[in-house]
């Protein structure tokens, strides 16, 4: 896009870790044809990591650091790195697919995980 000579180019390798995290091996579950988006707040589902739907119900305790894709049509459960301590980036932070509010950031922090607002150096103008 051009804008009176400028352009815009928007770089999409944005990342929810900002540095000195900590991090645990495990297993998610993700549906058939399903990409779980990086920054999805995750709690423990027995053995495995699942996504927050509701944090009035729910623990969070790690935080998806990469999307992970599952292009198959049946559910498999996949390896991740959850993030579990450190500061990450606020603003890429979900749950159930909105924006996590500062109650929620709050709760986070509760676990050490610490949301941070920053600004998106990946994108330019």
């Amino acid at each position: 896009m051009s804008r009176g000579g400028m352009k815009t180019q928007i770089a999409e390798n944005s990342i929810v870790a900002l540095g000195d995290n900590e991090f645990e091996t495990g297993v998610i579950n993700v549906p058939g044809n399903t990409t779980i988006k990086k920054g999805v707040v995750l709690k423990r589902d027995g053995g495995k990591f699942a996504p927050v739907m509701n944090t009035e119900t729910e623990k969070p305790i790690a935080v998806n650091p990469f999307d992970i894709e599952n292009d198959t049509n049946s559910a498999v459960d996949l390896s991740l790195r959850a993030i579990i301590s450190g500061p990450v980036r606020a603003d890429l932070l979900t749950v159930n697919g909105a924006v996590t509010t500062v109650d929620q950031n709050d709760m986070l922090r509760g676990v050490t995980i610490i949301p941070i607002k920053a600004n998106d150096i990946s994108r330019t103008e």
